[in-house]
């Protein structure tokens, strides 16, 4: 809808595109910017569209070459562990069998 504001600019006076009430709207506001409103705000949401379509793109590349790629049908896998967003990694028997080793253990190295 921002696009299509035909807001009065110094002596411009474009053809209306929009309904009269919403136009009066958008006018008022960019009186009140002093014609930067809607320009302003179409620039920074565009920029931030642009950031994102980018940022999607890495993340796109970096999981690619670790193991096929994301879609949206496949969670995220946040790191090697094979955890994702919903379900925390879960580890390895032996890491498991480690950790419980260690934990018996006393100061001393000595086991219980």
């Amino acid at each position: 809808m921002l696009n299509q504001d035909r807001s009065p600019l110094g002596n411009t006076r474009p053809t209306p595109m929009l309904d009269p009430s919403v136009q009066r709207t958008l006018t008022n506001f960019s009186l009140i910017t002093h014609g930067f409103g809607s320009p302003a705000i179409v620039a920074a949401m565009t920029a931030i569209q642009n950031y994102l379509t980018e940022m999607l793109k890495v993340v796109e590349k970096t999981y690619a070459s670790v193991g096929g790629g994301v879609t949206s049908a496949q969670p995220l896998q946040l790191h090697a562990g094979g955890g994702t967003l919903d379900q925390p990694p879960q580890p390895s028997a032996g890491k498991l069998k480690d950790r419980v080793m260690m934990s018996q253990e006393d100061p001393a190295g000595s086991r219980k």
